[in-house]
């Protein structure tokens, strides 16, 4: 069997902490460079609040909670940088990124094209291949699912969910908490808390499924 291929730099004295165990905690350790790994999920033996112990503070601290706990990302990056700890952002090195802005706790996975004026705030997500045209703004906690694809200008809300291969035209704004569905193409601007889907998107009266 095949040794995976080491991504990055390898600092033996690297000590990371995984805020969640479930899939996106294993996708996570792929993915960092090689470390020491602890993992903290209140439903294991080490929770949350043991990432404040004296032994912790000097690890990075990543958040693996995924698409269906966006507002529970934001609370653990307050949490964890009011506590002192360091949360800080991951770009796989197989992405291009231009004069873009990413800020604490953002992880950006392979392949992902980051053009010049992109601005992502804390704690966004981008999943494989995701690509974001230039002046793109990704609001706090969003989680935008593989090969999506935005134009020029688009403004996407915080706690927002794209799924896989959604397409957003120049200039469009989507608010707050938008669930956006799989392959949909978004053409016109939309309000917050609502489900759309369809090419091109329209809004849905239930709840999208994510």
């Amino acid at each position: 069997m095949k040794s995976l291929p080491t991504i990055g730099p390898v600092a033996a004295s690297r000590k990371i902490g995984l805020i969640g165990g479930g899939d996106l905690s294993r996708q996570l350790r792929l993915l960092l460079p090689p470390a020491k790994f602890v993992v903290f999920d209140d439903a294991s033996p080490l929770p949350l609040a043991a990432s404040l112990e004296k032994r912790y503070k000097d690890f990075e601290f990543y958040i693996a909670l995924g698409y269906r706990h966006l507002k529970k990302r934001s609370e653990v990056i307050r949490f964890l940088k009011e506590a002192g700890r360091r949360v800080p952002a991951f770009i796989h090195p197989s992405c291009f990124v231009g004069k873009a802005t990413v800020a604490d706790g953002c992880f950006v996975y392979p392949r992902c094209n980051l053009d010049n004026g992109v601005i992502l705030e804390e704690g966004v997500l981008l999943n494989n291949s995701v690509t974001l045209s230039h002046d793109t703004f990704v609001g706090e906690c969003s989680y935008l699912s593989p090969s999506v694809t935005t134009s020029g200008f688009v403004h996407i809300g915080k706690y927002c969910f794209l799924g896989t291969g959604t397409v957003i035209s120049d200039g469009i704004t989507i608010g707050d908490g938008v669930k956006v569905g799989i392959g949909s193409v978004v053409t016109q601007d939309y309000s917050a808390r609502i489900s759309i889907i369809g090419n091109p998107a329209r809004e849905i009266s239930r709840d999208l499924e994510i």
